[in-house]
């Protein structure tokens, strides 16, 4: 909770605000671990909020998985397979990963995702 006494919803930040706001009791969990996340309407008062729950529990990390052959040629096909211009989605882990490595050389794409790698 910050000063003002707002909740963020931290890297659950989508429709949360409007589930959160439909409920008839709502309880938060907080954790020190948990990023603030900004956005318009990604904030809840207390004043709304019927509980408060502690859980000072580190954050999960997708483990990292070494790439073998496959993967990299997979990589490669897939991106031989996409145009300039295009506009993807990505999702998370080692193969996503390879694709957004493969596609760098590639012009003027967009991208849909639920997570960011700062490697792309």
């Amino acid at each position: 909770m910050d000063k003002y006494g707002y909740f963020t919803f931290g890297t659950g930040n989508d429709y949360s605000t409007r589930v959160a706001r439909s409920a008839k009791k709502l309880i938060v969990e907080v954790n020190q671990y948990m990023p603030r996340v900004y956005g318009e309407g990604a904030v809840i008062h207390i004043s709304e909020v019927d509980a408060i729950v502690e859980n000072h529990e580190p954050l999960i990390e997708l483990p990292v998985r070494t790439a073998v052959a496959e993967d990299i040629a997979i990589s490669q096909i897939i991106a031989s397979l996409v145009p300039d211009g295009a506009c993807l989605q990505m999702g998370v882990g080692a193969l996503p990963e390879l694709i957004c490595n493969a596609l760098k050389e590639h012009n003027d794409l967009g991208v849909h995702t639920e997570a960011l790698n700062p490697d792309w």
